[in-house]
């Protein structure tokens, strides 16, 4: 009925996502753009899990990503079908450029 939503929306969930990535692994994209493309669920109470790499960018850029969507305290609006909080799987590419 309802889809999870993460509060103040998509881009801030984003900018989250980028405000964690090590400055270390984006200077050495060198100017490249990488794309990963990452899988999680979103539970009932909010949390993320199941946080996985489902198209690889680079090990390293996968890694970050997985560390940084991990390091996101903020939990999400939960997903709601027939009036209760249902577990739902998220999948979002991330672009990452120097």
């Amino acid at each position: 009925d309802e889809q999870p939503e993460f509060p103040g929306g998509m881009q801030r969930f984003y900018k989250e996502v980028v405000d964690r990535f090590d400055e270390d692994v984006i200077e050495d994209l060198e100017g490249e753009t990488r794309k990963v493309m990452v899988s999680f669920v979103i539970e009932r109470n909010g949390s993320m899990t199941d946080i996985n790499v489902i198209r690889n960018a680079d090990p390293t850029v996968d890694q970050e990503a997985i560390r940084a969507l991990k390091a996101i305290p903020i939990k999400w609006k939960a997903g709601i079908k027939n009036g209760k909080a249902v577990r739902t799987r998220y999948s979002l590419p991330i672009l990452i450029k120097n």
